[in-house]
């Protein structure tokens, strides 16, 4: 019997080689499903993004998510948090800083974990300034701060030796 593969068997297939870090596979799994017409989701998408930001692949994500906003697909919170993610894992605090403007740009709502990584983009980059602005905007718009978020914050003012702000 011939078995239909789809947009959900290929994000339960990325989900195996994210656990695996086995993000080369995912991504060519990608590719042929493209190849073969079926179509992607915004969902095998952040599969696939998630998958590149555990494996400290900044670069694909960030195409996957330009690739995304040249179609019809909708990028959503989910794509923005782990595309700024991936950004933070590799160091790129000025891309990170991008994708959370985007995100605005693009009227897809920001959360707590969008900030929290944004945030940790910053403390990577030791951005402290950078952080500290994320931080104050948070409690403008009313988003909630978490643990992580004082964290982040906290290590990101320690880290550039500006622990006493």
């Amino acid at each position: 019997r011939n078995a239909k593969f789809d947009a959900i068997t290929s994000t339960a297939v990325n989900r195996a080689c994210e656990e695996g870090d086995q993000w080369a596979k995912a991504f060519l799994l990608f590719v042929a499903l493209e190849q073969a017409r079926v179509e992607n989701s915004t969902i095998t998408c952040n599969a696939l993004i998630s998958t590149c930001a555990n494996s400290e692949k900044w670069d694909i994500a960030l195409n996957i998510v330009n690739a995304m906003t040249q179609s019809t697909m909708q990028a959503d919170t989910i794509t923005f948090n782990a595309s700024i993610s991936a950004c933070e894992k590799g160091t790129q605090w000025q891309r990170a800083l991008q994708l959370f403007s985007m995100m605005a740009d693009s009227k897809v709502q920001s959360d707590t974990t969008s900030f929290n990584a944004a945030l940790s983009a910053c403390e990577a980059g030791c951005e402290w300034e950078q952080g500290l602005q994320l931080f104050c905007m948070m409690q403008q718009i009313t988003v909630e701060r978490s643990t992580v978020t004082f964290n982040a914050m906290i290590s990101s003012c320690e880290k550039s030796g500006e622990w006493e702000k």
